[in-house]
């Protein structure tokens, strides 16, 4: 009876350490891979109190850490949801108080841990656009020359997407350095560039040259742009406006057009307050070209002649002829003669 509780305990031991070996081995599945560093000032002084960002991406996992007393952080890989390999993309960044920086390194084999990272927070700038030459012809190729596409700086905003799916955080407009053409694109878009990757940055600026000479039957009044990046897509589409001057615009109606497989490509757009809309899915060269409008002169209706019966001619009236007098005395010398005769015949019978 004793050997037989011993048994029964030997197993019990057996199995707990069995399982909790199991456990130990399941809980370290994730490589271990430690990633630490030092977070300074413009100026090099240590920051406490930063939260560092760290970034697989290559999952899009990420894990934070905030700086202790001397600028230091400290995190550990394996406690992404999933495994990082070898050859992932670790991105480490921070941001505070409009000051910001990042570095990326592939992380390579597990003997490369701990990997330390430090980052030097810098002012947040906009680039300074730069100005465009002023072309000398509005579309490549030879011929004459023509209006030329206006000389302004590039206007570049940023767009902040989720780093994974694309999709757009904040509602954003993005204007040219002129402030006339205008891209809106609303929170929950999915956004990505001709590569597939999240869009980050939207360039407005007018191009050189246009691609080609303009369509039959429209002018080109000086409003070109090129959205960039060139490529980049939209699900679902969003707007493109163009701000124009009326004046430009007389007797002719803005309409919006992209050059697409080498040709011009209308597309719908409607006008609200001096300023062209379209929607597109897509970045190319959209420019505001003016259709001549076509005066249709209505067809006059023809006026119904009344037809008139015939008339018949009224007949001439015969003239009665005027008697031709005759001879005076004849009426006399033929009634004597008469008389003449019939007493005559009563004389002779009388005998």
């Amino acid at each position: 009876m004793k050997h037989a509780k011993l048994v029964v305990t030997g197993l019990l031991l057996f199995t707990i350490i069995f399982f909790g070996m199991a456990v130990s081995v399941q809980a370290q599945t994730n490589e271990l891979f430690t990633v630490h560093g030092r977070v300074f000032d413009t100026d090099k002084t240590p920051l406490d109190g930063v939260e560092v960002i760290v970034t697989d991406m290559n999952t899009g996992d990420t894990i934070s850490n905030v700086t202790s007393m001397g600028g230091w952080y400290s995190v550990n890989l394996a406690n992404m949801v999933h495994n990082t390999s070898a050859t992932d993309i670790i991105k480490v960044s921070a941001t505070f108080e409009g000051k910001t920086d990042s570095k990326s390194f592939t992380r390579g084999p597990v003997s490369n841990s701990p990997k330390r990272v430090d980052l030097v927070l810098q002012l947040i700038t906009t680039p300074t656009p730069t100005v465009t030459p002023t072309p000398t012809s509005y579309y490549k190729g030879g011929g004459g020359g023509g209006a030329a596409a206006p000389a302004v700086g590039a206007g570049v905003t940023s767009v902040s997407t989720e780093p994974t799916t694309g999709e757009v955080k904040t509602s954003v407009t993005a204007k040219s350095a002129d402030a006339k053409a205008a891209a809106t694109i609303t929170a929950g878009t999915i956004a990505k560039d001709a590569a597939g990757k999240p869009l980050t940055m939207i360039t407005i600026t007018p191009p050189s040259v246009l691609p080609a000479a303009p369509p039959a039957g429209v002018s080109y009044v000086g409003y070109a742009y090129n959205f960039g990046p060139e490529g980049a897509t939209f699900e679902p589409a969003i707007e493109i406006s163009i701000e124009f001057d009326p004046a430009k615009f007389e007797g002719k109606t803005p309409v919006i057009y992209t050059y697409e497989a080498g040709k011009w490509v209308k597309l719908d757009t409607r006008i609200e307050d001096n300023k062209a809309i379209a929607k597109v899915d897509h970045f190319s060269t959209f420019v505001l070209f003016g259709e001549e409008k076509v005066v249709i002169t209505p067809t006059p209706t023809p006026t119904a002649t009344p037809t008139m019966p015939p008339v018949s001619p009224t007949p001439s009236p015969t003239p009665t002829p005027t008697p031709k007098p005759g001879i005076p005395g004849y009426e006399a010398v033929f009634a004597i003669a008469g008389l003449l005769a019939v007493a005559y015949l009563v004389l002779r019978r009388k005998a």
